[in-house]
Formats: structure tokens, C-alpha cells, sequence
């Protein structure tokens, strides 16, 4: 081999090795952009995560006052339904004692004349 061919194989062996070099350099920078993507990817699921927890906590809650709310509903439609069972007594026992109050002044005046 002649010092030329020499020569010329050391340049084509430096030019090789300077273009892997930037290969690996580049390949490096990508790695790197990946796992900082990846990174914030995580911690983007992370803070998904919290907040959905923070929203089943919400749901949770919503149900429970709805169930509550549901049971004073039916509380309050059985007081109701007292209630009117009472007013209906009253209104009964009103109208038989205005009835007697009737009969008597009925009754009284039957007599006087």
C-alpha cells in the first residue's frame, strides 16, 4: 500500500468517524427530547390522575346529598301526608260541631215559635 492510499483511507476513515460522531450526537439529542417528552407525559398523567380522583371524591359526594335529599323528600312527603290527614279531622270535626250549633239554634227557634 502506497502512502497515498494510505493517506487517503486515514481521511475517509476520519470523515466516517466525524459523520458517526454526528450521528450518535444527534441520536443522542433525540433520546434526550424523548425522554424529556416522556417525562412530561408522566407527570401530565399524574396530574390527570389527581384530578379524576378529585372528581370521583366530587361524584361521591353529589350522590351521597342526593340520597340524603331523596330521604328528606320522602320524609317530608309522608309529614305531608299527616298533615293532611289532620287538616281533614279538623275540617270533619268543625263542620259536626257548626252542624250541632245549627240543630240547636234550629232547635231553639222551633221552640219559640
Amino acid at each position: 500500500m502506497t502512502v497515498e492510499t494510505e493517506t487517503a483511507l486515514i481521511k475517509l476513515l476520519e470523515k466516517i468517524e466525524q459523520k458517526l460522531d454526528k450521528f450518535i450526537e444527534t441520536t443522542n439529542q433525540k433520546f434526550d427530547n424523548i425522554q424529556k417528552d416522556l417525562t412530561d407525559l408522566k407527570v401530565g398523567q399524574a396530574k390527570l390522575e389527581g384530578k379524576v380522583e378529585t372528581l370521583d371524591v366530587k361524584i361521591e359526594n353529589l350522590q351521597k346529598g342526593q340520597n340524603k335529599l331523596e330521604s328528606e323528600q320522602k320524609d317530608t312527603k309522608n309529614e305531608v301526608s299527616g298533615l293532611y290527614k289532620w287538616v281533614i279531622v279538623l275540617i270533619v270535626t268543625s263542620v259536626l260541631s257548626l252542624g250541632n250549633i245549627f240543630l240547636r239554634i234550629f232547635d231553639f227557634f222551633s221552640k219559640t215559635t
